[in-house]
């Protein structure tokens, strides 16, 4: 919704980041935005101040990441505030959904740094979950945590469905028969394993594949309210549900 008329991306090397960086390469210049800088950088940067100054060299409006690891941009954040320098239309992100990530980014990215997630944060439920039968993840839940719970619920309903004769064939076969399978309310997501949803490219907007929610960083308390909801992490006020591409 900020619509940048030039934008940077940093990347990391592995094969699913340049992949996802490339996509967002498609995305972005279809808009008519420009890409400016990318910075390639491995899961084993020591230090990311010479990304930095590229990117204040390169000067764009916005930055988009695809690292999957938080280490990569929290050295970012922490370079970029002892350089004074920040992109005037924010920075945006994949895979920072992460109740510890206030800790590790520090103010300086406050109100202007968005990350998307597969899941709503965070859920009375599946929080409920984690206090009783994961207390040591208090405080250092992320969205790989909710994918697992999800995951976990879809397996079961899906193992009841096919009853005492349990094979990964006949499991196979019920996740695909075309029923939708839901996360619990608060996650509000949905997922499909038909052949369109697990391999096509023109996924169901009502579907995991196809939706996700943007959420803004907004303090650096991002450990979750005692009632499951987010702290430090707001819904974007411009556009919280996103969809695919195509």
């Amino acid at each position: 919704m900020i619509h940048p008329k030039t934008y940077g991306l940093v990347c990391l090397t592995s094969p699913e980041m340049q992949l996802a960086c490339n996509q967002v390469s498609k995305v972005m210049d279809a808009t008519g935005a420009k890409m400016v800088k990318r910075a390639d950088v491995s899961i084993s940067e020591t230090s990311m101040s010479a990304y930095v100054l590229a990117m204040r060299a390169a000067n764009p409006d916005h930055i988009i990441h695809y690292v999957i690891n938080p280490s990569t941009m929290a050295k970012f954040m922490v370079e970029s505030a002892q350089q004074g320098y920040y992109p005037p239309q924010g920075i945006s992100g994949n895979h920072l959904a992460a109740e510890v990530l206030g800790s590790i980014f520090g103010k300086w990215p406050t109100g202007r740094y968005w990350t998307n997630t597969t899941y709503k944060l965070w859920g009375p439920e599946f929080m409920a979950t984690m206090n009783k039968y994961a207390r040591g993840n208090r405080g250092t839940n992320h969205h790989i945590v909710q994918a697992g719970y999800a995951g976990i619920n879809i397996f079961a309903q899906a193992a009841k469905a096919v009853g005492p004769n349990l094979t990964r064939d006949r499991l196979m076969a019920t996740l695909d028969n075309g029923t939708v399978w839901k996360s619990d309310a608060s996650l509000d997501q949905r997922f499909s394993y038909v052949n369109s949803e697990r391999f096509g490219d023109n996924w169901d907007h009502n579907m995991g594949q196809g939706r996700e929610f943007i959420y803004k960083y907004t303090s650096t308390n991002t450990v979750s309210n005692p009632d499951g909801s987010p702290s430090g992490f707001a819904p974007d006020d411009k556009q919280f549900v996103i969809f695919t591409w195509k």
